[in-house]
């Protein structure tokens, strides 16, 4: 179907329209039926010229509008879109967020542990060195109170000693008088 141009049906059909009621004057003025007849008929197609651009004039119209629904639906469909693509990277963004925060008080609780263990160890580490001290002066102690024990029973042996020679000097003595 070719189209037409409203403004060229219009002029069409306003020019058949004037050679119509030309054609229908004249026919009536000579009385010839034939000439009224196609005037009438030439008329009817000016108004038909007429429609069909009004018609015309309405499917443009429609048309447009249509492209203009068409634009805007397809631009809210580009901007909900994006809407929803800025959505979906608010949503990683504030996941990876919290899975940072969640790592990060992971460290830090394996780091407070780790101090806490560190710092139990030197605890325990300083507890043996306290008990290692205090067993090596028990040893030295009890080294020197062996010695003394040593050295008394050495005395006490020597005492010993000399009472027994007291006494078998003393026992010599009085068995030679």
């Amino acid at each position: 179907m070719e189209k037409v141009e409203p403004k060229e049906e219009v002029t069409k059909g306003a020019w058949e329209g004037v050679k119509g009621k030309v054609k229908q004057a004249l026919g009536s003025a000579i009385g010839s039926e034939k000439l009224i007849d196609a005037g009438e008929l030439q008329q009817a197609q000016a108004e038909a010229h007429k429609q069909a651009a009004t018609r015309q004039e309405d499917a443009d119209r429609l048309r447009d509008q249509a492209r203009a629904r068409f634009a805007a639906q397809e631009e809210a469909i580009v901007d909900e879109r994006a809407r929803t693509a800025a959505e979906e990277a608010r949503r990683l963004a504030q996941v990876e967020q919290e899975r940072r925060l969640q790592e990060r008080a992971v460290d830090e609780d394996a780091q407070a542990r780790l101090r806490a263990t560190r710092l139990r160890a030197e605890e325990n580490r300083r507890q043996i060195e306290l008990q290692e001290q205090r067993a090596a002066q028990e040893r030295e102690e009890a080294g020197r109170t062996a010695a003394e024990q040593r050295n008394a029973a050495v005395e006490a042996r020597a005492a010993a000693a000399d009472l027994d020679a007291i006494i078998e000097e003393s026992d010599d003595g009085s068995s030679k008088m």
